[in-house]
C-alpha cells in the first residue's frame, strides 16, 4: 500500500499557517477601529470562520489520508481555502492603491501650509478659500462631480468632529473661533467680524473678553442678531447640536484624541461646527448619499488643517499597514497551498487497486459507509 507521508506533513504544516490566518483575521478586524474602512470586512470575518472550520475538518481527515492514501478531501480543503483567501485578501489588496505610506516630503509640505495658515489666516486664505459662489447659497445641490464613496479621510473627519468638535465651541476664545475662514460666506464678512471682535469689548450687544467662548456668546446673543447674521446663526446652532450630542467613546475617537487632538483653533473643527447645524444645506440631509455629498462639500471649504497633517503623517500609514497585512498574508497562504496541492494530486494518482481494497476493509471494520462506487 502506498503511504502518503511527506505530502501529509507538508499539508499539516500549511494547515498550521492557515489556522493562524483564519483565526487572526476575524480577531484583528473585530477588535480594530479601522474595521469600517476595510472593504468587505464583514465578509472577511465570515470567511475566517468558515476557513477555520474547513481547515479543522481537513485535519480530522489527514490521519486517515496518511494511512489509506485518500487525499481527495484534502484537495477540496485546499481548493476551498484558496477561494476564501481570495475573498478575504483581494478587496484589501485593491484598496491599498487608494492609501499610501507617510511621505516625508508631502508631510513637510503640509506642515508648512499649516504654519502659514496659523501665522496669517486672512492672507493665506484670501485667494484659496473664497469663491464666487458663496457656500451658504440655498440652491446649491450639484453633487454630480463629487463621489459618494466612503473614504478613509472622510471617516477620520467624521469621528474627529464627533470627538473634538464641541471643544471648538467651549474651549477656545470667540476672537479665534468666529474668524476662521468659511464660517462666513465671504472674505468681506470675515474681515468685518474680525474687526468688531478685536476693537470692541462688546460684540452684538454681548460683553466679551479674551476668554469668552463661542458657546458663551451664543447663549447670550439676541435672536434678532441671529436672524440678521446667518453665519453666526448657523455656527451657534452647530455648537448647540455638538454640545448636545453624547460624547464619542469609541476606540477610533480615543485614537484621534491621542494622536490628533484639537489643541489650536483649526479649520476642520470650524467645518465640524457648521456641518453640525441642520440649517446648513438642509436639502442635503434627506438620504445617505446626499449627506455624504454634504460632508464632502463642507470638507472642501478648507485647503489644509492639522487634521489633514495628522492623516498624512499617521493615519494613512496605519490603514495601509492593516490592508497590506490582510492582502499579502492571504496571497502568501494561497501561494504556499499550490505545491501542497500538487504533491497531494501526485500522491492520489499513485493509488492502486490494493489501496482501494484496504480502504474498503478499513471502512468495513469501522462501520463507516464506503465512498467508493
Amino acid at each position: 500500500m502506498y503511504l502518503v507521508t511527506w505530502p501529509i506533513r507538508a499539508y499539516l504544516a500549511w494547515s498550521v499557517l492557515a489556522l493562524l490566518y483564519f483565526v487572526a483575521v476575524p480577531s484583528v478586524l473585530l477588535s480594530s477601529f479601522l474595521r469600517p474602512l476595510v472593504p468587505l470586512a464583514d465578509a472577511a470575518i465570515a470567511g475566517g470562520c468558515v476557513g477555520l472550520c474547513l481547515v479543522v475538518s481537513g485535519l480530522v481527515h489527514a490521519r486517515r489520508a496518511a494511512k489509506l492514501a485518500s487525499t481527495t478531501p484534502l484537495l477540496l480543503v485546499l481548493f476551498g481555502a484558496v477561494g476564501l483567501c481570495a475573498l478575504m485578501g483581494l478587496p484589501a489588496l485593491l484598496a491599498t492603491s487608494s492609501t499610501y505610506w507617510p511621505d516625508a516630503s508631502r508631510v513637510e509640505y503640509t506642515a508648512k501650509d499649516v504654519a502659514k495658515m496659523e501665522a496669517n489666516q486672512m492672507e493665506w486664505y484670501s485667494q484659496r478659500s473664497y469663491s464666487s459662489n458663496g457656500y451658504l447659497v440655498e440652491t446649491y445641490s450639484d453633487c454630480s462631480n463629487r463621489g459618494i464613496e466612503y473614504s478613509a479621510q472622510y471617516a477620520l473627519e467624521e469621528t474627529y468632529c464627533a470627538r473634538e468638535g464641541k471643544s471648538y465651541c467651549a474651549a477656545f476664545p470667540l476672537r479665534q473661533t468666529l474668524v476662521q475662514p468659511r464660517i462666513f460666506d465671504n472674505k468681506t464678512d470675515t474681515s468685518r467680524i474680525q474687526a468688531l471682535l478685536n476693537t470692541s469689548s462688546t460684540f452684538f450687544g454681548v460683553p466679551i473678553d479674551d476668554a469668552t467662548t463661542l458657546l458663551q456668546f451664543c447663549d447670550k446673543v439676541n435672536s434678532s442678531v441671529l436672524a440678521a447674521e446667518r453665519s453666526i446663526n448657523v455656527a451657534c446652532d452647530g455648537c448647540r447640536h455638538a454640545v448636545a450630542t453624547p460624547d464619542d467613546t469609541s476606540s477610533f475617537g480615543d485614537w484621534i484624541h491621542e494622536h490628533c487632538p484639537l489643541t489650536k483653533v483649526d479649520a476642520t473643527a470650524a467645518v465640524c461646527i457648521m456641518g453640525a447645524s441642520p440649517k446648513l444645506y438642509p436639502f442635503l440631509l434627506t438620504y445617505p448619499q446626499a449627506k455624504t455629498c454634504r460632508r464632502q462639500y463642507l470638507s472642501q471649504m478648507y485647503q489644509t488643517s492639522r487634521l489633514l497633517l495628522c492623516y498624512e503623517a499617521q493615519f494613512s500609514g496605519l490603514l495601509k499597514q492593516l490592508l497590506e497585512a490582510l492582502a499579502y498574508s492571504a496571497l502568501a497562504l494561497s501561494v504556499l497551498a499550490f505545491p501542497v496541492f500538487w504533491a497531494l494530486v501526485v500522491a492520489q494518482c499513485k493509488r492502486d487497486e490494493m489501496d482501494e481494497d484496504d480502504e474498503l476493509m478499513y471502512e468495513a471494520m469501522t462501520a463507516r459507509p464506503s465512498t467508493l462506487g
